[in-house]
């Protein structure tokens, strides 16, 4: 069900993380981007974005604040 795919998500998103952070990242600050990207990509945060935006504009937005979250650990690390 919905849990389910939603756990394998977060799976996968930390996965992903981890990989682009490499080892010099706390696990504190992956755990941070993983909750931040689970959060921006979900459909409720979707559905509220395209509401008063077109679909490209509300996936643009996702998409760079995604990407920003993600340069903040690999810049430190």
């Amino acid at each position: 069900g919905l849990l389910e795919r939603n756990e394998r998500r977060r799976r996968s998103l930390r996965k992903l993380v981890a990989r682009i952070a490499g080892k010099g990242t706390s696990p504190s600050a992956q755990r941070g981007v993983v909750d931040l990207i689970f959060a921006l990509t979900s459909c409720a945060m979707y559905r509220m974005l395209a509401s008063d935006r077109s679909a490209k504009a509300a996936c643009d937005l996702i998409r760079n604040a995604s990407a920003d979250a993600l340069r903040r650990i690999t810049s430190t690390a």
